[in-house]
């Protein structure tokens, strides 16, 4: 199976009739607000931000009289290079069938520090062992603290 591309986005929607998809805010980047008591106060470990995102691919397979199975899988790894999470989905392909759309939707995003998320699209296909990476989605990070003011 062969990657063609992949988009990091607020959310698709696919249309009944052309079976064409439409992808809504490109995420680029995020701005974090993060109430402190203090200017001095620790950052928390985890800051969970509210959101509902989509990772959507495309894959294309080169004979259409095959049937083409495989393990899919999103990394998000941190600035520091750790992995954060991972979401794992199986994509078939049956004959005929040359090219398919994998949505993963995704409900909330931990960040851990500002700086460049990674969204390391992988796929193994059917007999392999490991898993390669196709492509890397990055997304910016910025944290600004905000002092909390007492009414």
């Amino acid at each position: 199976m062969k990657h063609v591309w992949s988009i990091l986005c607020r959310r698709s929607v696919i249309d009944n009739e052309t079976n064409n998809i439409s992808l809504y805010d490109a995420l680029e980047e995020l701005s974090v607000g993060v109430k402190v008591k203090q200017q001095v106060a620790p950052m928390p470990e985890v800051i969970n931000i509210p959101i509902d995102y989509e990772v959507v691919s495309l894959w294309m397979k080169e004979d259409k009289k095959t049937h083409a199975q495989a393990d899919t899988e999103i990394e998000v790894v941190q600035p520091n290079g750790k992995p954060a999470k991972s979401f794992l989905q199986k994509i078939d392909m049956p004959e005929k069938m040359q090219r398919l759309r994998a949505r993963y939707r995704i409900n909330g995003f931990g960040v851990t520090m500002p700086g460049t998320y990674w969204f390391k699209i992988k796929i193994r296909e059917i007999g392999e062992k490991q898993f390669k990476t196709v492509s890397e989605i990055p997304l910016e990070v910025k944290i600004q603290k905000e002092l909390e003011v007492k009414q």
